[in-house]
């Protein structure tokens, strides 16, 4: 089989968090959490992998990292830089926030 790489990762190879992961960690060192947020490229990315397999890299990726930083991740960045209203948002309770 043979995968397209139609983003960030290991050209002609599917997306694994092991494999993605200097790649990852070398985008956050270089740019800092404040500047980061995680996203997919669906449909486009199903080429390398499911959006599961995707969301739970960036998840196991990151499980060492604290929780405020993980949200900024996961979250908060995206609505800052976005500048999504905030009641567009739902307001998720922390057992309801994946990874919290």
């Amino acid at each position: 089989m043979r995968f397209n790489q139609p983003g960030i990762g290991t050209p002609g190879l599917p997306w694994t968090a092991d494999r993605n992961r200097d790649v990852v960690m070398t985008v956050i060192d270089l740019f800092g959490i404040e500047r980061c947020m995680f996203g997919s490229n669906f449909p486009v990315d199903s080429l390398c992998a499911s959006f599961d397999d995707i969301y739970d890299g960036f998840d196991a990726i990151t499980a060492d990292f604290s929780a405020d930083d993980r949200r900024r991740l996961f979250h908060d960045n995206a609505v800052r830089m976005y500048a999504i209203p905030r009641e567009w948002l739902h307001t998720a309770s922390s057992s309801e926030v994946r990874g919290a």
